[in-house]
């Protein structure tokens, strides 16, 4: 288990493009399941590739 922040707000969708290139590419969003005290959410996460890429 990893501990996150879960932010939510009808505005993040619309910059999507501008949060992948700030993460760079070394990272992939990638939409994964999150367990919150309020109950089971699905929500975008950046995950570090591996320097292969994969």
């Amino acid at each position: 288990m990893v501990e996150v922040e879960v932010l939510e707000s009808a505005d993040l969708p619309a910059p999507w493009s501008r949060w992948d290139a700030f993460e760079g590419t070394g990272y992939e969003r990638v939409l994964a399941p999150v367990a919150t005290d309020g109950g089971d959410v699905e929500a975008y996460l950046y995950v570090h590739l591996a320097p292969d890429g994969g």
